[in-house]
């Protein structure tokens, strides 16, 4: 075993010598391929002329004309009936907007009784209840309706409006009193001013305020400030805008107690931020 481990030595050793020479070799010959090449002179580049560009014309496209084709028939359906589905959901949601607005306004007028300033036009009302105040009132453009429940303590009630505007006017239209158990019947007379004056009101100004309440067409093109004033609905409306105190206007109508009553008027105001004051008030 040991002199076989020293004969696999020897041929071992002889193979790298041998491998040491191949090495060398190649080392030598790339040395005398470069040494060769530095003594070839350089080649210059085959010269190549300059081709001049040769502008193509572009042919000419004729422009192609758009014929209007008919639409079909069906296809007019189609778009028609769009048409109105769109109408109807823009309705819609001018619907929505009005609900709510008129939600916003809404109110519940309960019992709740208040006194109220005696004068000529209000001594001896009793049971008062305000379903709307405000001072130095902020304008109500366009109109603005505004509605309320009320419960009827009497066999007749009263429901009276007072206005005070120094420089502007409130315009009043579309007053409705019905109850919740007959909705179809109106219980005022004349809420809309349509008779072209003051029939079935009672009209009161204590205190001979100028500029007072009355009925105006829409014909007058009546100018209140920046605003020309029109009717909420119909040709007619009343028009209030006493200086320094208040003038009232009011009706009464027939009740049942313990009935509920669904109350409603629509309300205009321009004042720029004048003194003013305007109440809408139920007694008996």
């Amino acid at each position: 075993m040991r002199r076989r481990t020293a004969k696999c030595r020897v041929v071992r050793v002889k193979k790298s010598q041998r491998n040491r020479r191949h090495y060398g070799l190649q080392q030598q010959q790339h040395q005398q391929l470069q040494q060769h090449q530095r003594r070839q002179p350089p080649q210059a580049l085959p010269h190549r002329p300059q081709v001049p560009h040769q502008h193509r014309a572009v042919p000419h496209r004729p422009r192609v004309q758009h014929q209007h084709q008919a639409v079909p028939h069906r296809l007019q359906v189609q778009l028609r009936q769009q048409a109105a589905r769109h109408h109807q959901q823009v309705q819609h949601q001018l619907l929505l907007h009005h609900q709510h607005r008129v939600q916003a306004h809404r109110q519940l007028a309960y019992v709740t009784t208040v006194a109220i300033t005696s004068n000529a036009c209000t001594s001896g009302w009793k049971g008062a209840t305000i379903l709307y105040h405000c001072d130095n009132c902020p304008d109500i453009m366009p109109y603005a309706q505004y509605a309320y429940t009320y419960t009827a303590i009497v066999n007749r009630t009263r429901i009276a409006f007072a206005f005070r505007e120094d420089n502007g006017c409130f315009a009043l239209d579309t007053i409705t009193v019905r109850s919740l158990s007959a909705p179809g019947i109106e219980l005022t007379a004349n809420g809309d001013f349509e008779t072209s004056d003051l029939t079935s009101w009672t009209y009161c100004n204590p205190n001979g305020a100028s500029s007072a309440g009355a009925v105006t067409s829409n014909s007058d093109n009546f100018l209140c400030i920046n605003a020309i004033l029109q009717a909420h609905t119909g040709n007619y409306f009343y028009y209030d805008g006493a200086v320094t105190n208040c003038d009232y206007l009011f009706q009464t109508f027939a009740t049942t107690v313990g009935a509920a009553y669904n109350i409603s008027y629509w309300l205009f105001n321009e004042g720029s931020s004048s003194p003013s004051s305007a109440d809408v008030i139920i007694s008996v």
